[in-house]
């Protein structure tokens, strides 16, 4: 096959005279003698500008499946790779090797990027590596196109199919690379892909013109294990007990577990690092930094931790429950060995951990939720199988292993099994003898002669007086614990935050026996040493009361206390002053725009005569009006035309009188002035709000009213 592989690569140099030997390139660059298995034919094809997608195992190499056709050709090569670290490690490699490499990425200065993207551009260095966010920005796509690009690498593949455990939507619009660059080559990589998800991603990536490559799943030095979970904690210190000396990752399914592992590890004499994506950039970048650079760190992390890390002497991983899938499973646990030297992989698992699992399905999109739960389930052959586990895990991505690997603990181990094949038929039997319409529950009964929980009758009252004493002896403490609680809050204490106290007259309330109850729910500890109450809060009972004294020295900031309140209040006061002076400004622009320049002089004239005393609220009929020394008053309701007659009459002797019609905010207001003996009204206004205009009566909105009164 190599012999073969050597010939090819003879008719490729002999079309391409320009191209360096790889093997030369191999050997006086990278230092290395011979190619691992299945690098050569990707190169191969690369060079023979065919589209590629490489499905390789961790550790076999393909960084330089892609490294070296870049040299060879001397032509520029864009690689997307999905970690910031990640960039920089391969870089600073290449750089140490005396090859031209650059990255962009937002962590990098302006200057930086510019540099690098000149450093592209004058082919000084003839690799590029950029995010895929960053790749297909416009900007950056107008400016590849107008240089010669002979290749587009895409790490981490699996990324862009939806059918993939690790779909990322920034990923999926590399698609748009091949209409973009028709002459450019694309090569994929990936160390997880089953058959659905490698057809995926050819079918995005090329529109499914590429060879597919895959050079095999097997990692032969990892040793697998997984063991049932009872006691994790003691199971895990007894995994790690000769691995002092190694590095290892220990994955755990929540950022709090992780922390807390973590920090239980480091009391047993472990150097442990968390790692999740909730922690702080700095600090994470710090933690993966001296786990790369490390010898015996143990690194405990989410999933979160592990695209991309290239540390080939992790001599171990564990798992703290299942992983979101069975690829999940074969990348992370790939991250140990990747040197090739002995290494293990142990799962600490439950029957709860599927249940939670099974639970999050109900979160993934529906068009993936199927594959998904194929992959949970073929998780969860892998973890109750009897088998080799390799052979199981080697069929789930299409190979056809050996019955047993030898390096598993199935294999190493036989494991307790148990033939079930007679309860299983007596089971199938009463399902058809049931009539195949009852649950679990029902069968349980039937096989078995025993009641089971979910189908036993409900409990039944016994009928029998319950103790007043004892009833009332649960009320009293409800009520201490509540009002204890209760003083606590005004204190400042946490919920959680424990105080010492003094219980005084708990006996007279006939509730000794119960103290430590109280203590626990109320969050109180026995006074020790120099006991000052700083505060104390008496409760009544039905029998006596009961005094609570608290020392709260040392446990409250009285000071800052003091300093929150004071600060609360003043918020207070001035959301107040808020909302009273947008209620004035609100009334002063109702004013302004109700009354035109018309409005205002009419108000003018008749504020000359007439001075508003009162001004009832919306919806009232009540007016006082005051003309000289004189006030008069009139009630008239909206529509009230017989009212309305009267008062016309009452007011044609009155010099100066005025009647308003009041009606609900959404009605007309009228305003009416006549003069004794006038045949027109005395102070005619002309007014744009209304257009009625009968006898004197003017239609104003309530806002020129409330002018009208302003400025009288």
């Amino acid at each position: 096959m190599v012999i073969v592989a050597f010939v090819l690569f003879s008719v490729v140099m002999l079309k391409n005279p320009n191209h360096q030997d790889p093997q030369r390139i191999l050997e006086t660059v990278f230092g290395f003698d011979a190619f691992r298995p299945g690098q050569l034919s990707v190169i191969q094809h690369i060079l023979e500008r065919a589209h590629v997608l490489a499905v390789m195992p961790t550790g076999s190499g393909k960084s330089l499946c892609y490294q070296i056709p870049a040299l060879a050709t001397r032509q520029r090569a864009v690689v997307i790779s999905p970690l910031v670290a990640l960039m920089d490690d391969q870089v600073l490699a290449l750089h140490a090797l005396g090859v031209g490499a650059q990255r962009i990425h937002s962590n990098r200065t302006r200057t930086q990027n510019v540099d690098a993207w000149r450093q592209f551009q004058d082919k000084t260095a003839t690799l590029l590596y950029l995010s895929p966010e960053a790749l297909m920005q416009d900007r950056m796509l107008a400016a590849l196109q107008r240089l010669e690009v002979d290749l587009f690498v895409i790490d981490e593949a699996h990324c862009v199919s939806k059918w993939g455990p690790s779909f990322r939507p920034d990923y999926e619009d590399l698609s748009r690379l091949s209409e973009l660059f028709p002459d450019t080559v694309i090569a994929a990589f990936t160390a997880t892909a089953d058959k659905a998800t490698r057809s995926d991603i050819v079918e995005k990536l090329t529109q499914g013109n590429a060879i597919t490559i895959v050079q095999g799943f097997d990692r032969p030095n990892l040793r697998l294990a997984v063991w049932p979970k009872n006691d994790w904690k003691k199971q895990l210190l007894e995994f790690l007990d000769d691995k002092r000396a190694s590095a290892g990752i220990v994955y755990c399914l929540s950022k709090r577990k992780t922390e807390e592992t973590a920090a239980w590890l480091r009391d047993q004499g472990y150097d442990a690092l968390a790692y999740h994506a909730g922690m702080d950039k700095a600090a994470r970048e710090a933690n993966q930094a001296r786990f790369q650079h490390g010898e015996a760190v143990i690194m405990v992390a989410t999933i979160a931790f592990g695209m991309g890390i290239d540390k080939p002497d992790v001599r171990f991983v564990a798992h703290v429950g299942v992983p979101k899938s069975i690829e999940g499973y074969y990348q992370e646990t790939g991250r140990a060995g990747r040197d090739g030297d002995p290494s293990q992989a142990v799962m600490f698992w439950g029957a709860g951990d599927f249940a939670t699992a099974r639970q999050r399905l109900a979160e993934v999109d529906e068009t993936r939720r199927a594959a998904e739960r194929t992959r949970l389930d073929a998780l969860a052959g892998l973890v109750e199988t009897a088998e080799c586990r390799r052979a199981v895990l080697l069929r789930h991505f299409g190979e056809h292993p050996p019955a047993s690997c030898g390096n598993c603990d199935n294999c190493l181990e036989q494991p307790d099994v148990t033939d079930a094949t007679e309860l299983a038929r007596k089971l199938l039997s009463a399902v058809y003898r049931t009539g195949q319409s009852f649950g679990m529950g029902h069968l349980q009964k039937v096989l078995t002669g025993n009641e089971s929980v979910v189908v036993a009758a409900w409990p039944q009252a016994s009928g029998e007086e319950p103790d007043p004493i004892a009833t009332q002896r649960i009320v009293d403490m409800q009520k201490l614990v509540t009002e204890v609680r209760r003083f606590r809050s005004d204190q400042g204490l946490k919920p959680s935050q424990k105080v010492a106290a003094k219980i005084v007259g708990i006996d007279e309330a006939d509730l000794l026996t119960q103290v430590p109850v109280i203590r626990s729910l109320a969050r109180l500890t026995d006074p020790e040493g120099e006991f000052d109450a700083t505060a104390s809060v008496e409760v009544r009972l039905s029998g006596a009361t009961v005094t609570v004294e608290l020392d709260t020295s040392g446990t409250v900031d009285l000071v800052a206390e003091r300093c929150l309140r004071l600060q609360v209040d003043l918020v207070a006061a001035e959301v107040e002053r808020a909302v009273v002076a947008a209620q004035h400004l609100r009334q002063a622009l109702l004013v302004h725009r109700a009354a035109d320049d018309h409005q205002r002089v009419a108000a003018r004239e008749v504020g000359e005569h007439l001075r508003v005393v009162r001004h009832v609220a919306v919806g009232g009929d009540l007016f006082r009006a005051k003309a000289g020394d004189a006030v008069r008053e009139f009630r008239v309701a909206a529509g009230d035309h017989q009212r309305m007659n009267l008062v016309r009459e009452q007011i044609t002797e009155d010099a100066a009188a005025v009647v308003i019609v009041f009606a609900p905010p959404e009605k007309v207001v009228g305003v009416e002035r006549a003069r004794a003996g006038a045949a027109e009204p005395a102070f005619p206004v002309d007014t744009r709000v209304g257009e009625l205009r009968v006898d004197g009566v003017v239609p104003l909105a309530l806002g020129a009213v409330a002018a009208v009164g302003g400025l009288a």
